[in-house]
């Protein structure tokens, strides 16, 4: 589970989530904007945890309006876009 928010401290339904990943022993980040390097922090932990299928969690946009594109922003640049063939960019043939 990857949990994305503003603030650095969790509330609520997002507070439960990190807990029950704990209680689970799951693979669990919380990112800010504030850490260093939110989108490297998230590629190290999919490659670290050898996530498969990632839980994308956070508070609703009516608690952080600006957290969607925080959001999109980290995913966009932590996975790269497969073309077609299903390659990364890195290993399609020229």
């Amino acid at each position: 589970t990857v949990i994305f928010s503003l603030s650095p401290r969790l509330s609520g339904g997002t507070a439960w989530t990190a807990e029950c990943a704990r209680r689970l022993g799951r693979p669990l980040l919380h990112l800010t904007p504030a850490g260093a390097g939110p989108a490297r922090e998230l590629a190290e932990f999919l490659a670290v945890h050898r996530i498969a299928v990632l839980n994308v969690a956070g508070p609703r946009a009516s608690e952080e309006p600006a957290v969607a594109a925080f959001v999109a922003a980290v995913l966009r640049e932590a996975i790269p876009t497969r073309p077609a063939g299903g390659r990364p960019p890195d290993q399609v043939p020229a």
